[in-house]
């Protein structure tokens, strides 16, 4: 501003510019780069970037970060149309020093994520695998539905066969059958039927429980993860949510967060540190006003032209808070 502004002395003397600047000093020079008019450009440019400071945003995408080449885009694509978008898959842990614990949790989580959206497909070990306590509930509420409606059923059926000439006693196998007491099913019984390797890719070690542990492995459409299912699985014990999405926002806030932060303590310590220096709260000022100016008008170019913040840009602020007070 102190080159714009120009000083008192010899006002009515032009520069000696060439070009497209002596035809501007031709016409009342002194008079459009006046001070006047250069603070009260100063003052527009500075409210017209305030305004858009309200418009910037933190990104805590790790992806954005990144350059993708067009065939890398190409290959992705290819992969899920061969495997399915497993990028945009919430993994939900349920955590447990024991299989069973685990298996509880398990339940807890799918519930929930079930109970908020019916519609939601979640692929999880609680459909083939249940917690013992799921299991016996399961079985004490068949037996309350065979013991109350089974008479009915069995006549029905006997009805039913004997129009498609079945005999009186072509089902009576299939009713022992359901009078059996049922036999809790385990993970044994579940890696003898050959599908150990399917079982064990949704079952890992929990090295974050003390003597070790089992976490189970739950996956679900990032995009049918909202935030009332997520606030719900929070309120679970044991229960982890690991999504690319949540970590952006998680990251994004915590960016935002550390970022004002950041900004208020070295305001203040550059304060602080000029009027040590200067002694005067008016050369302090001063000192400020390119900082401020820099920082007003870098932060207000983001906004009007939707930049966002993410992990390496915000360290321009720190050049022009060192820089602009130099």
């Amino acid at each position: 501003m102190p080159h714009l502004c120009g000083t008192a002395k010899d006002g009515n003397k032009q520069p000696d510019y060439g070009g497209w600047i002596k035809f501007v000093g031709r016409v009342k020079y002194a008079e459009i780069l006046s001070s006047k008019g250069v603070v009260l450009l100063w003052l527009v440019v500075m409210l017209l970037s305030a305004v858009a400071i309200p418009r910037l945003n933190f990104d805590g995408n790790m992806r954005s970060l990144s350059v993708a080449t067009d065939k890398l885009h190409d290959n992705e694509q290819l992969m899920r149309q061969v495997w399915g978008n497993m990028r945009s898959s919430a993994l939900l842990f349920a955590q447990g020093n024991t299989l069973d614990e685990a298996l509880q949790v398990n339940d807890k989580i799918v519930n929930t994520v079930l109970h908020t959206n019916p519609a939601v497909n979640v692929v999880s070990l609680a459909a083939l695998l249940p917690a013992s306590d799921t299991q016996r509930r399961s079985r004490v509420l068949w037996r309350q539905f065979w013991d109350k409606h089974g008479a009915l059923l069995t006549a029905r059926l006997a009805r039913a066969g004997a129009m498609y000439g079945f005999s009186a006693q072509a089902f009576t196998p299939f009713f022992n059958w359901l009078g059996q007491e049922v036999q809790p099913v385990s993970l044994g019984d579940w890696q003898q039927t050959g599908m150990a390797d399917i079982i064990s890719s949704l079952m890992v070690k929990d090295g974050l429980k003390d003597g070790g542990g089992v976490a189970l492995i739950s996956l679900i459409d990032e995009f049918e993860l909202t935030a009332d299912m997520i606030n719900r699985l929070e309120t679970i014990d044991n229960a982890v949510v690991v999504a690319p999405g949540v970590f952006s926002q998680q990251l994004s806030r915590e960016l935002e967060h550390d970022f004002s932060s950041f900004i208020y303590m070295a305001f203040a310590m550059v304060v602080a540190v000029l009027v040590c220096w200067y002694r005067s709260w008016r050369h302090v000022i001063l000192a400020l006003l390119p900082m401020i100016s820099g920082l007003l008008f870098m932060l207000g170019c983001m906004g009007w032209l939707g930049i966002n913040f993410n992990l390496f840009n915000v360290i321009a602020t720190i050049l022009i808070i060192g820089l602009g007070v130099d």
